[in-house]
């Protein structure tokens, strides 16, 4: 998206429900590709959060009310205890990762290494997912092999 140049750094969030952990993998990621990023992570991120500056948001998805972005890539749901609408807990953690899928206005970009019930539920309507197997099914990608 960045190298076609159809999107800027500011078009981009990183929706993570749990950031612990989390930022040690994309902060060094966006780094060696050279991509500025802003961490929107505690209550003085929150502060002083400047919605225009050129970075990628990592934000998380409390942090992320009220802001909208052209594309929002969520990270991380499948590190989420399954969903259970009977558990309190369940169903305010389910609604924090719902709000960064909301929090996208026109691409929502979802990771995961191993399938879970958030994304059973996020997947329903077929008429507007597409997935795919990254590198392999991804157009617009060579791979070797």
């Amino acid at each position: 998206m960045l190298v076609s140049g159809d999107r800027k750094p500011r078009d981009i969030a990183v929706v993570i429900p749990r950031y612990k952990g989390t930022l040690a993998f994309i902060c060094p990621a966006l780094e060696a590709l050279s991509i500025p990023f802003t961490t929107v992570i505690t209550k003085e991120d929150k502060k002083t959060f400047n919605r225009t500056a050129d970075t990628v948001k990592i934000i998380t998805p409390h942090s992320a009310k009220g802001h909208e972005f052209p594309v929002v890539f969520m990270f991380g749901l499948d590190t989420l205890k399954a969903f259970d609408p009977t558990d309190v807990e369940s169903v305010n953690v389910g609604r924090g990762g719902f709000v960064g899928a909301t929090r996208a206005k026109d691409q929502l970009l979802i990771t995961y290494t191993k399938h879970n019930s958030y994304l059973d539920i996020l997947s329903t309507d077929e008429t507007y997912v597409r997935r795919w197997l990254w590198p392999d099914q991804y157009d617009g990608v060579e791979t070797n092999g």
